[in-house]
């Protein structure tokens, strides 16, 4: 092999080699460094780690979450869904609505026939009033009055005044004090009372009692959670050389601070209860108190209904015996009765044989009146005569 002689490149390029001073102050710096900065062996392949670690973490990420979901059923042994179940007590629901509509409507529409039952009143006591000569008849009127008068003018055999004991008996209608015979009567209107009385109390009760044990499980069952949670995390990285200030630029974005304050109470699942106030008793109390005056003023109402009566029938019973002899197909329509016993009429009844006068007996007492007639031929002197100037002067009763 042959060499090429450069002289002067030959030196400048050995002459940096000959300085062996130079290795010298190497080793001493090397040594320096190992005692002064000591670094580890894998410095740069975790340096190059945390930078790569650093630039993911400022990049976007994804992350996928797998959710399974499990169907079991609601109800043990039924295949039924959730969805199922509500339509189906939905269903129920209109269902029943609809038939408790429909019962509502009929018992409106059976209400509104309730005004026939003062029709079907006012005719039963027409009958009974033109029928029985006894019914209803316990009232001291002015005709009555004006009869007993005319009797003691002619000295004749009077009623009035009444002894004590025959007061209970009779009604004095022009008086506005409540007689004994009608407190009879206004007692037992009193007494139907009773039940819906009852009825309210016992609502009154319940209602009370109810709202009391409501109130006090809302007292006492008043319960009222607060959390309340601080989270401080900080991290110091102390020192000024390269791995510091890389420690201090990574693990500093850890660094967070949080204060929770949660409050909570179960007064959203407590019972709300809300009292009756007065105004809702008074307005509860109102209907009955107005049922219980009405009872009270039903014994002036009969008086009235007695005016009416006497009114347009004041002589009732003499009307419809001859209605019933003139037109003698009428006479099925009326229910004759003994004159003396006033027993039901029987096909083995008497009747008086005087034209015009037709008046019944029964076989028993025909017998015992010596089968002639009392309206006929009258026993007691004076009366007949004294009967005939009243059927005369016959005015409308009050």
């Amino acid at each position: 092999m042959a060499a090429v002689y450069v002289p002067i490149v030959n030196h400048i390029l050995c002459l940096p080699m000959q300085f062996k001073f130079l290795c010298v102050i190497v080793k001493i710096a090397d040594l320096w460094c190992q005692n002064k900065i000591p670094v580890e062996g894998n410095f740069g392949q975790m340096y190059d780690m945390v930078n790569d670690t650093v630039g993911n973490i400022s990049q976007e990420f994804s992350a996928y979450v797998v959710v399974q979901e499990e169907q079991r059923e609601m109800l043990q042994g039924v295949n039924v869904s959730a969805q199922e179940l509500v339509e189906e007590v939905n269903a129920q629901l209109r269902q029943h609505g609809s038939h408790f509509v429909q019962a509502v409507s009929l018992f409106r529409f059976l209400l509104s026939f309730t005004f026939l039952l003062v029709f079907v009143s006012a005719f039963n006591y027409t009958k009974k009033y033109c029928q029985d000569i006894c019914y209803d008849n316990v009232y001291i009127t002015t005709y009555f009055r004006q009869i007993d008068a005319r009797r003691k003018k002619q000295h004749k055999r009077t009623l009035l005044p009444l002894r004590q004991a025959e007061l209970p008996a009779v009604v004095f209608p022009r008086r506005l004090a409540i007689q004994p015979l009608e407190l009879q009567s206004m007692v037992v209107e009193l007494l139907e009372c009773i039940p819906p009385l009852l009825l309210l109390i016992l609502a009154c009760g319940l209602d009370h009692t109810l709202f009391t044990m409501l109130s006090i499980i809302q007292q006492h069952s008043y319960v009222q959670y607060s959390f309340h949670s601080s989270h401080h995390l900080a991290v110091h990285v102390t020192g000024t050389s390269l791995m510091a200030q890389l420690l201090r630029s990574t693990i500093g974005a850890l660094n967070t601070s949080s204060d929770t304050h949660l409050e909570t109470s179960n007064l959203g699942c407590l019972p709300q209860p809300r009292g009756m106030k007065s105004e809702d008793y008074v307005r509860t109390c109102v209907p009955l108190a107005v049922l219980a005056l009405l009872c009270l003023a039903q014994v002036y109402m009969y008086r009235l209904r007695r005016v009416i009566a006497a009114f347009f029938f004041p002589k009732g019973m003499a009307v419809l015996l001859w209605c019933s002899q003139r037109w003698p197909f009428l006479r099925r329509w009326v229910r004759g009765r003994c004159t003396v016993c006033e027993a039901p009429e029987t096909h083995r009844d008497r009747f008086c044989p005087a034209p015009g006068c037709g008046a019944r007996y029964c076989r028993l007492c025909w017998r015992q009146v010596g089968r002639a007639c009392l309206l006929c031929s009258p026993r007691e002197p004076g009366l007949a005569a004294g009967s005939s100037e009243e059927e005369e002067d016959v005015g409308y009763a009050d």
